[in-house]
């Protein structure tokens, strides 16, 4: 199986691991799951199995990209009402 483990700082790590060490947190057993590694939430683990393994990475990867998105463009909608603030003032 494949662990992918993406920090807050940016680091990416990658390694096989043993399917029964981790097979209690699969969501489904040939998909995997994402989900958060500390209580801190320093980390997300991409757990991969099966034949379609780049397929259902691609897919979590293309769901992370649409929410990055939309904090941009809420980030950008943020900014503007202030300089909207700030003219006004």
């Amino acid at each position: 199986m494949l662990k992918i483990s993406i920090y807050e700082d940016g680091r990416i790590e990658k390694e096989e691991v043993e399917r029964s060490d981790y097979e209690g947190w699969m969501r489904n057993k040939s998909i995997g799951r994402l989900f958060r590694y500390s209580p801190k939430g320093e980390c997300e683990i991409i757990l991969l199995d099966g034949e379609r393994k780049k397929y259902y990475f691609n897919r979590i990867v293309k769901s992370k990209i649409r929410d990055i998105d939309k904090e941009v463009k809420e980030l950008h909608k943020r900014r503007a009402d202030l300089l909207k603030l700030s003219q006004i003032l």
